[in-house]
């Protein structure tokens, strides 16, 4: 079965590509939110997004990330992905900003865009830290600060 599953395949870059949109696919996965206001289901997503669920898997999307540096189909592939998963922070942090029109919007360079990217650049530190230090990880600690800079 492995065997007629793997000379579907032309090259190895094509079975390469096809475990890589799996893995993707995998991690933009939305979890599910309970929560109602948005500073909340933004806080919430963090949380979730934070936790090391499936070491296995963000093992080998870590490796992929790493290959992919210097394939262009790869890399391609991540781009879009990375456009997609900060679209998932960025649609909770507009209806924050919108909420918040006091706090955050005083500042002209806080767009939904740029807490996204805040708030994607935190969950995927933290799982680096997590796969390079794990002693040194810790999600609720990155929550607690999280929590804090996005106190009302």
């Amino acid at each position: 079965m492995l065997y007629q599953i793997l000379l579907s395949y032309k090259t190895k870059d094509d079975l390469l590509i096809a475990l890589l949109d799996e893995l993707i696919a995998w991690w933009l996965t939305t979890p599910e939110i309970d929560s109602t206001d948005p500073r909340s289901r933004f806080l919430d997503l963090v949380r979730l997004e934070a936790q090391i669920q499936d070491r296995a898997f963000i093992d080998l999307l870590l490796e992929f990330w790493i290959l992919g540096r210097h394939h262009p189909k790869m890399r391609s592939r991540f781009q879009d992905a990375m456009v997609k998963y900060r679209e998932r922070f960025c649609i909770t942090a507009q209806q924050m900003i919108r909420e918040d029109k006091d706090k955050l919007s005083k500042l002209s360079e806080v767009t939904a865009e740029s807490v996204a990217i805040f708030a994607s650049s935190l969950v995927i530190g933290n799982v680096l830290q997590g796969m390079f230090d794990p002693e040194k990880s810790n999600t609720e600690a990155l929550l607690s600060v999280t929590k804090i800079l996005f106190a009302e």
